[in-house]
């Protein structure tokens, strides 16, 4: 809570204590939505040098942190900076940001020649801790959630979907009847 400044007789208020500091929610969201376009835009363009030094300098971050995922960061900071400007159109969860936050440390750590210094680094500290096989495992589970997750998929309704349709028999599968 902001702290009161009582005003004594005879002193006189600041402006800056007279202003008012309050700002629209609409305002800030619409405020962050351009910043992260322009900044997708700017590492877009950075992939093809176009963006000058600023361009250079975040497309080789992503691509020294994230590997060859790195190239998909423009647009994934210009889809949420989409959705922060179209909140009506494109509805964004918290646990959406979630699972694509996992799916930008586990992804590149599954592809780990290729993910980078992050993907590297948990690759490693997964096969120290449960071996080869087994980070190999562990890691495309992770991925897996971490997909349902951003998606807001279940495994029974993606199994539905692309189920087998149509046909001469619908009926499912039965052994030993």
């Amino acid at each position: 809570m902001a702290k009161r400044h009582y005003k004594r007789r005879g002193e006189k208020v600041s402006i800056w204590q007279s202003l008012d500091w309050k700002i629209n929610p609409d305002t800030t969201r619409e405020t962050t939505g351009v910043i992260l376009i322009i900044l997708g835009l700017l590492i877009f363009l950075g992939m093809f040098g176009l963006a000058g030094a600023f361009g250079h300098f975040f497309i080789n971050t992503a691509r020294d942190l994230w590997g060859i995922i790195g190239y998909v960061m423009p647009f994934i900071f210009i889809f949420y900076g989409l959705a922060f400007l179209l909140p009506d159109k494109i509805k964004l969860s918290p646990f959406s940001v979630i699972g694509m936050i996992l799916v930008l440390i586990f992804f590149p750590a599954l592809i780990t020649p290729a993910g980078g210094f992050l993907g590297s680094f948990i690759h490693d500290l997964f096969v120290k801790m449960v071996g080869i096989y087994g980070a190999i495992l562990l890691l495309f589970g992770l991925t897996v959630v971490s997909i349902l997750v951003m998606l807001n998929l279940s495994l029974k309704n993606l199994w539905e979907k692309f189920q087998f349709q149509g046909g001469v028999n619908d009926s499912p599968v039965r052994v030993n009847e």
